[in-house]
């Protein structure tokens, strides 16, 4: 079974939803494996604002899978995304 990477927005969900995003991680890590990214990292370390929570989180993500990128990956990104909206807009 692949890792779940749960990308920004569900991070940034939990809280609205009333939920904890690490906890519910934690929770999920029981039966699946957990990974991160660079970019969520980037992303979520930019919008916390507390030091205490970011400290939370980067010892949590220094606990999980890491997804390694390099441009290639964000370069097959793109051209996903091209792809994507070729077939929705032709």
């Amino acid at each position: 079974m692949r890792p779940l990477l749960a990308d920004t927005s569900w991070y940034l969900a939990r809280p609205r939803e009333e939920k904890a995003p690490l906890l519910e991680l934690a929770e999920l890590s029981q039966s699946r494996d957990i990974a991160v990214c660079g970019i969520i990292v980037a992303e979520l370390g930019r919008r916390i604002r507390q030091p205490q929570a970011l400290q939370r989180y980067i010892e949590a993500w220094q606990l999980i899978y890491y997804v390694p990128s390099n441009q290639r990956l964000w370069h097959n990104t793109l051209e996903l995304t091209i792809e994507d909206m070729r077939s929705r807009y032709n």
